[in-house]
C-alpha cells in the first residue's frame, strides 16, 4: 500500500528559476473512500506574475485539486499522481488565468483513515 509521494528536490529547483513565479500550496483533503489525505501542489508560471494573478491560480489550484480528489478514491489517486494524469486534467483550467509552465503535486500523503462510512 502506498502511504507517500515525494517529487525529487532537484526537480524542483531546475522547474523555479529566475524570471519565474512559483505557488506552494500545502492543505487535506478526504478522498471519496474517506482518506485523509495531506497535497502539496505546486505551480510554476512562465514569466514574473502580479500578486493578483498569483492569489487567483492559488484559490483556482485549491478548488480544482480538492473537486478532483474528493471525487476520487486513494489507489486511483496514487495513481493519477504518479502518472500525471491529474495534473493533465488541472493545467489547462490554470493556463487560462495565466500562462502555466508547469503544475504537479509534490508532495502527497496518507494522513489517515476516516470512520464516517
Amino acid at each position: 500500500r502506498v502511504i507517500g509521494y515525494n517529487m525529487l528536490s532537484s526537480l524542483l529547483k531546475r522547474l523555479a528559476r529566475r524570471g519565474k513565479e512559483k505557488v506552494d500550496l500545502s492543505f487535506k483533503v478526504t478522498t471519496k473512500d474517506n482518506q485523509n489525505v495531506l497535497i502539496k501542489p505546486i505551480v510554476v508560471t512562465r514569466n514574473n506574475t502580479p500578486k493578483s494573478v498569483l492569489t487567483a491560480i492559488h484559490h483556482d489550484v485549491l478548488r480544482k485539486v480538492k473537486e478532483y480528489v474528493s471525487k476520487t478514491d486513494y489507489e486511483v489517486l496514487v495513481n493519477d499522481i504518479i502518472s500525471p494524469n491529474m495534473a493533465r486534467k488541472i493545467k489547462p483550467t490554470l493556463s487560462k488565468i495565466y500562462p502555466i509552465k508547469s503544475f504537479d503535486i509534490r508532495v502527497m500523503k496518507l494522513l489517515s483513515e476516516t470512520k464516517n462510512a
